[in-house]
């Protein structure tokens, strides 16, 4: 699977906002995909909150951190390429 931007992107760390954006035109979305974008920038924490609320107490916090961590990385990633 890839996204296209100007070319194929195959690799997640190779994919950058306007790969997204640029794709969401071609679909006919407009400039709806810099919203989608912000949103995975801004919403993580509230995301975590709820989801960890969720949780049935005995799921693993080893796993449900990780999931976190890497979430919370992937958010900081993505708005330091926005």
């Amino acid at each position: 699977m890839a996204v296209k931007g100007k070319d194929r992107n195959d690799k997640l760390v190779g994919i950058r906002p306007s790969h997204f954006i640029a794709m969401g035109k071609r679909a006919g979305m407009g400039d709806a995909m810099a919203s989608v974008i912000q949103n995975l920038i801004t919403k993580p924490p509230e995301v975590i909150q709820s989801v960890s609320q969720e949780l049935p107490k005995n799921y693993p916090r080893d796993v449900l951190n990780a999931i976190c961590e890497n979430l919370q990385q992937s958010a900081k990633r993505l708005a330091s390429q926005n």
